[in-house]
């Protein structure tokens, strides 16, 4: 499958002019370089959470969601 869609762009690059293949190229290294060098905002988050130990998180309560308002401002739960 990959093999099809390396196909396809190799053929569509064969199709552009020289300067529009050197823009393809601009492109495809701004990718790599983008990918490579910023972590996505879900490894952020991961990495952090990895950062808390276990019994954090045994702290947090299971139905904080619902319970917000008692969790947050001490109103009864309900």
């Amino acid at each position: 499958m990959a093999a099809d869609l390396e196909q396809q762009v190799i053929e569509g690059l064969k199709q552009l002019s020289a300067k529009q293949q050197h823009e393809v190229v601009e492109f495809v290294q701004a990718l790599i370089h983008k990918t490579q060098s910023r972590p996505t905002l879900w490894d952020k988050i991961d990495t952090q959470a990895r950062r808390v130990p276990a019994e954090a998180w045994e702290k947090i309560p299971s139905d904080g969601a619902e319970q917000h308002d008692h969790y947050l401002y001490g109103s009864p739960k309900k």
